[in-house]
């Protein structure tokens, strides 16, 4: 389950129980691949709490599966800024720069990002692994020019 406030709330409120209601449903119906219909239910879940990275994830889920990676990466970017610490979106992120516009750099990024900020060991593992093929995609002046950018990057960020 990715990280949400989902699990913060605490059931209380009509809004509350009807905000969980919309997400339950909206996933339901994209797990049958009603995308369009999922969309339009993760949208009024926006409405109802617009402070909650999750349906915005749910959404970039929805356009990334139907193939509208523009969508898909606003959605995910949407997510990051409600919650920084959102790995599954910068995976998502990192597959989407894979898959659908090959770009092996911004790939590493939202690789590295999802590899600082989780702590489960098993992910950790597959970051690494798919972090090790796509570095071997860049070409050495590339990996020496992206080595460069990492290292300054490192010295402004202290």
């Amino acid at each position: 389950m990715p990280n949400s406030s989902e699990n913060n709330l605490q059931y209380n409120t009509p809004e509350e129980r009807i905000y969980l209601g919309l997400l339950d449903k909206g996933r339901t119906l994209a797990g049958k691949k009603k995308i369009d219909e999922s969309i339009s239910i993760f949208k009024q879940a926006i409405k109802l709490c617009p402070s909650d990275a999750l349906p915005q994830f749910y959404l970039g889920v929805c356009f990334h599966s139907s193939g509208d990676q523009y969508m898909a990466m606003h959605h995910y970017l949407e997510a990051i800024k409600l919650d920084s610490s959102f790995v599954e979106a910068y995976i998502n992120l990192g597959k989407l720069y894979v898959d659908f516009e090959p770009d092996a750099k911004k790939a590493i990024h939202y690789f590295e990002e999802a590899l600082r900020r989780t702590r489960n060991a098993h992910l950790k593992d597959k970051l690494y692994a798919e972090l090790i093929k796509l570095k071997a995609l860049l070409s050495e002046d590339e990996q020496n020019d992206y080595e460069w950018k990492r290292m300054l990057n490192s010295f402004s960020s202290n």
